[in-house]
């Protein structure tokens, strides 16, 4: 089975035909067969390129080239050994890197000092030895570290939970949740892990015995007699829910329902011992009694959220971010205000949508938050305070598998917020995105909200124009904006010129719903050409709104202006409103 389109399914709608109408669902994890040895070699169709009106030979030629890898300083790529295939991160506290391997089904250890792996250890235990060869392939969505150290990883089949004592080096069998965990979290506070079962519509949590007392720890693998006890405890959440992502803050567990477009907030009952016996519904969002099959869902399969409390003089209403896997999104939920804004991802130069999937909060406390794009083929960094994206490029791109290395986790390094990991599943790598390195660009535009009328627009169909300006932050250090390497060999790609691009929330796909977006002067500009001004290194050009013969949809929506170099891309959003 070829690995890049058993995987398209992952957390991508469908819609099938029932007796009671229409439905909307998300496939579940991908079982790879066993005896699955071979690398894909299906050349995939390419999707058109989509929402840039510029000088199309330049786009080929510097943008979209052929390229299978491009140098970029602000990633670096580790490769593992072939037939790895990993799936999920985790730095841990000691700066080890740990993934695990989907095909060589072992549990592998990172140094990035030494920029090799250091171990690797077959998933079994003293006396379930796992022929390898006769098992089937399960997707490891999460792998977390404990307050102990130890290191837990889900799997499928009959063991449905693993635990690796790193001082050891055994590992335990939990059979106790009722399938393998989607997501994983640890409470830093409590030592519990919570995690979601995402096609059993489940949440649960792991909870550690402290006493000798292991008569309640039932379905605990005893193969390791004296290794620590845990009993865990699940909570049905209804047939297709399909919860995924899952974010603890304070004393609250918020979960994403992917299937039914939901995010709920729990908080967990304990007892004297503070054992978590129970749990409490504190917000469902929407609510079940202000749906309506005939209305549009609020949310569009919601994969993994973030929560940020109302704690600044800015952001006063406590508020949910999250990815929309089904479209080019990232959106904020004010819960105070009960309002959505919906922020779209740069445009991708060969798929119509990026979708961002997985999202870790920044490491350090502030308000900003990884994800990565699956489709995008980037990881990107989106800081709330400012509402600003920056997107990096993964220097990896297969055109046997539609120019994507399929990244398809991240995890932050827990000691350095600028620094998030990622595996690339289809490639038998690791990567780790530096955003210390400043980019040789910033962008910026005025005003801040943009007013349309599209009944009283101009006779050459202008809707708004739009002053953008760019400015070089470091234009003398060129010695980064290297060339890419095509499938031939030839060097092809200047990343010394910077594309602008236009998107919006308008659509799913993050384009302007039949408004065309122009540049004038020039779409593209030069960095190394870019003369002094007052204020610097700086150029200015406009973003031209045109309407086009077709009816412009009234609302309020976000407008992203973008500028890239090919390596990163910086976004900026502005309010756009169309009146009636």
């Amino acid at each position: 089975m070829d690995k890049m389109s058993s995987l398209k399914p992952v957390m991508t709608i469908f819609v099938i035909t029932v007796l009671v109408g229409v439905v909307f669902f998300i496939s579940s994890r991908p079982n790879f067969p066993a005896g699955n040895t071979e690398k894909p070699n299906t050349v995939h169709e390419l999707k058109p390129l989509s929402r840039i009106q510029t000088n199309n030979q330049i786009i080929r030629q510097v943008f979209l080239n052929n390229s299978t890898h491009i140098d970029t300083p602000y990633i670096k790529e580790f490769s593992l050994p072939n037939g790895t295939w990993p799936n999920s991160i985790l730095v841990a506290k000691n700066g080890l890197v740990w993934t695990v391997g989907i095909k060589s089904h072992t549990l592998i250890s990172f140094d990035p000092k030494q920029g090799r792996i250091i171990s690797s250890y077959p998933i079994t235990t003293n006396k379930e030895e796992t022929n390898q060869s006769s098992q089937g392939f399960e997707m490891v969505w999460s792998i977390v570290e404990d307050n102990d150290g130890s290191i837990w990883i889900p799997q499928g089949g009959s063991d449905p939970l693993w635990r690796f004592d790193p001082h050891t080096g055994k590992f335990q069998v939990i059979h106790s949740t009722s399938v393998a965990p989607m997501q994983m979290k640890v409470d830093q506070k409590t030592g519990n892990i919570w995690f979601t079962t995402f096609d059993r519509g489940t949440f649960g949590v792991i909870q550690k015995i402290k006493s000798m007392n292991y008569s309640a720890a039932v379905g605990i693998n005893d193969n390791l007699n004296m290794s620590p006890k845990y009993k865990v405890k699940e909570f049905n959440l209804g047939n297709g829910s399909f919860p995924s992502g899952i974010f603890l803050q304070g004393n609250s567990i918020w979960l994403t329902e992917s299937l039914s477009n939901k995010i709920i907030q729990f908080k967990p009952i304990v007892d004297a011992n503070g054992s978590v016996v129970n749990i409490v519904k504190v917000l469902e969002i929407p609510q079940s009694s202000h749906s309506s099959p005939k209305e549009e869902p609020l949310l569009n399969t919601p994969a993994d959220l973030v929560v940020f409390e109302g704690n600044d003089t800015k952001n006063k209403s406590s508020s949910v971010w999250i990815t929309e896997h089904g479209s080019s999104f990232v959106t904020e939920y004010r819960i105070a205000l009960h309002t959505v804004i919906r922020f779209p991802t740069s445009s991708s130069f060969r798929h119509y949508t990026t979708l961002p999937y997985w999202m870790r909060a920044a490491a350090n406390g502030s308000r900003s938050f990884w994800f990565n794009e699956h489709e995008g083929n980037r990881i990107a960094f989106f800081n709330t305070t400012n509402t600003s994206l920056t997107e990096y490029e993964v220097p990896t791109r297969d055109p046997r598998d539609a120019y994507l290395a399929n990244v398809l986790t991240l995890a932050v390094d827990p000691n350095n917020s600028n620094r998030t990991w990622f595996t690339e599943f289809n490639h038998d790598k690791i990567g780790v995105v530096d955003r210390s390195l400043v980019i040789p660009f910033d962008i910026d535009s005025a005003p801040n909200k943009i007013v349309i009328t599209p009944n009283s627009g101009t006779k050459n169909n202008t809707l708004a124009k739009i002053n953008i300006e760019i400015t070089a932050r470091n234009p003398g250090n060129t010695s980064y904006l290297v060339n890419s390497i095509n499938m031939n060999g030839n060097k092809e790609n200047n990343h010394s010129l910077i594309l602008f691009n236009a998107s919006s929330s308008m659509t799913p796909r993050g384009r302007l719903a039949n408004i065309t977006a122009k540049f004038s002067p020039t779409s593209i500009i030069n960095l190394t050409k870019m003369k002094d001004s007052e204020s610097g290194r700086t150029r200015s050009v406009q973003l031209i709104l045109e309407k086009n013969n077709s009816t412009i949809p009234s609302g309020n929506y976000t407008l992203g202006i973008s500028a890239t170099d090919g390596t990163v891309t910086k976004s900026i959003f502005r309010d756009l409103s169309v009146r009636k």
